[in-house]
């Protein structure tokens, strides 16, 4: 594999090394971890309630494109990627790494302590991103 750098110089171009984001970019995304965006703003793992069950990564199948790196439950759920088996890997909060297949995932999807390790449910500007979850 070659690093990015190498890869703006093969492509020729020049000034920045950053990739472009959008429909057009010659830049794949070369990784597959993204980080569950439930977790951004909860630091303290202290106040997780239950952390077994809240996922910190997952190894997700997103576009070639999204260079977000976040999964969450009204933007990128069902995103868990079945490559080994049919089964994803996922590290969870409590830093141990499961094993799920998509029945699995699905139904964990579906569960606020999935993606919320604390009460709050709440992401930017108050909107709440819980609604719907078990």
């Amino acid at each position: 594999k070659r690093d990015l750098t190498s890869r703006v110089k093969a492509a020729g171009q020049t000034g920045s090394t950053a990739p472009n984001f959008g429909p057009n970019t010659s830049f794949p995304r070369d990784y597959s971890y993204a980080m569950n965006c439930g977790v951004c703003h909860a630091t303290d793992f202290s106040t997780f309630l239950q952390p077994t069950k809240s996922m910190l990564y997952m190894e997700a199948e997103l576009s070639k494109n999204d260079y977000s790196g976040q999964v969450g439950p009204s933007f990128a759920s069902h995103s868990i990627s079945l490559r080994h088996s049919k089964k994803g890997h996922l590290l969870m909060a409590d830093l141990h790494v499961d094993t799920l297949d998509k029945k699995h995932a699905d139904a964990a999807e579906k569960t606020k302590r999935f993606w919320f390790p604390t009460a709050d449910t709440k992401g930017a500007n108050g909107m709440d991103f819980g609604t719907g979850l078990q």
